[in-house]
C-alpha cells in the first residue's frame, strides 16, 4: 500500500476579497444595503483559516394604506472560522472544501408606527385620524453557527491574474440568539438576514486577491 505524502505546512500568503453577490443585491434592491468582505490565510491549500465582516442596512415600510409603519435595521456582523480542503491531494489552487463558522451581529433597530382612529374626534375634518408611535432599540446582539461548502479555483496560472481567486460558497445557518429584546423583535439582523426561521441557506460569489504566496505547480492525480 502506498504511503501517502505527508503534508508540509506552510503560510501562503494572505487574500483579501468580497462578496459580490450582495454588491449586486445592493444595486437591485435600494431599501437593501449589505456589504461584505473575507480576509483568509491558507496553509499548503489544506486548511483555510477564515474572517468575515461587513455591513447591513435594511428598511422596509407599508405607506398609503392603513396603519402604515416604517421599520429600520443597521448594523455590522463578523464572522470567523475554517475550510478544508478535501481535494488537496490532487490541487495546490484549486479548492473544494468544507468548514464551519461563528457568526456575531451588533445592530440597533426602530419601528415607527401610526394608527388610524376617528372614536375620540366627533368633528373630524376627514375620514382618517393619525396617530403615530416609536418603539426602538439599541447595541443589540445576536449569534450563530453556520456549516459552509463550496469551491474556489485560480484565474490564470501566469500574470496578474494567477493572483486572483474566484469562487461560491454556501451556508447553513443557525441562530443562536437574537438578542433581549422586550417589545419589538428584530425582522432582519446583519450577516444572518430574515429571522422568519431558526435555520437559513445562504449563497455567495467572492472574488478574493492574494497578497505573497510563492510559486505554484499543480497537482497531478497518481495514475495506476
Amino acid at each position: 500500500k502506498e504511503e501517502k505524502e505527508k503534508i508540509e505546512w506552510k503560510v501562503d500568503g494572505l487574500r483579501l476579497g468580497m462578496n459580490l453577490g450582495y454588491a449586486a443585491l445592493a444595486v437591485a434592491d435600494l431599501d437593501r444595503l449589505r456589504l461584505e468582505f473575507m480576509a483568509e490565510v491558507p496553509l499548503s491549500n489544506v486548511l483555510f483559516i477564515v474572517a468575515e465582516g461587513g455591513y447591513s442596512e435594511m428598511r422596509s415600510f407599508r405607506q398609503g394604506v392603513a396603519n402604515p409603519f416604517e421599520y429600520v435595521n443597521t448594523g455590522g456582523f463578523f464572522r470567523f472560522g475554517f475550510d478544508y480542503n478535501i481535494l488537496h491531494r490532487l490541487f495546490d489552487r484549486e479548492s473544494v472544501f468544507v468548514g464551519a463558522r461563528y457568526g456575531q451581529a451588533f445592530y440597533d433597530h426602530r419601528l415607527t408606527y401610526f394608527w388610524d382612529n376617528r372614536y375620540w374626534d366627533l368633528f373630524p375634518l376627514d375620514d382618517r385620524v393619525r396617530y403615530s408611535g416609536r418603539v426602538s432599540d439599541t447595541e443589540m446582539t445576536a449569534s450563530w453557527f453556520e456549516i459552509t461548502w463550496g469551491v474556489r479555483s485560480n484565474l490564470a496560472r501566469e500574470g496578474i491574474f494567477s493572483k486572483i481567486y474566484a469562487g461560491m460558497l454556501f451556508r447553513i445557518r443557525t441562530r443562536l440568539n437574537m438578542g433581549g429584546f422586550e417589545e419589538l423583535a428584530p425582522t432582519d439582523l446583519p450577516g444572518l438576514g430574515k429571522t422568519d426561521s431558526r435555520t437559513k441557506l445562504g449563497f455567495g460569489y467572492y472574488m478574493l486577491y492574494e497578497f505573497g504566496g510563492g510559486t505554484k505547480k499543480e497537482k497531478k492525480p497518481n495514475l495506476p
